[in-house]
């Protein structure tokens, strides 16, 4: 069995800032007003900030993208979300 690596996010760490949410091409691609700088308004996204951290509501569609990213670790300011977890 084949394991895609996806974000974990340590929510302790995290201050719910959105930039891995605004950052993610993936969820750009499922929510076209997150490029217009709005949050998105469901949670049909990989992530999304929810009471007051960001949380991984689709790890599936990061696991299974075609192209290798990490925007969500780099662009995180408190180093809270880490490409590691493994979805298979």
């Amino acid at each position: 069995m084949v394991t895609k690596p996806v974000p974990v996010v340590k929510t302790d760490r995290c201050q719910g800032c959105s930039n891995c949410v605004m950052a993610c091409p993936l969820n750009q691609r499922m929510d076209k007003r997150i490029i217009e700088g709005e949050a998105p308004k469901s949670d049909n996204v990989v992530l999304r900030v929810k009471n007051g951290a960001c949380r991984v509501l689709n790890g599936k569609l990061c696991a299974e993208k075609d192209f290798e990213c990490r925007r969500c670790e780099e662009i995180c300011p408190r180093g809270a979300i880490r490409v590691t977890g493994e979805l298979s």
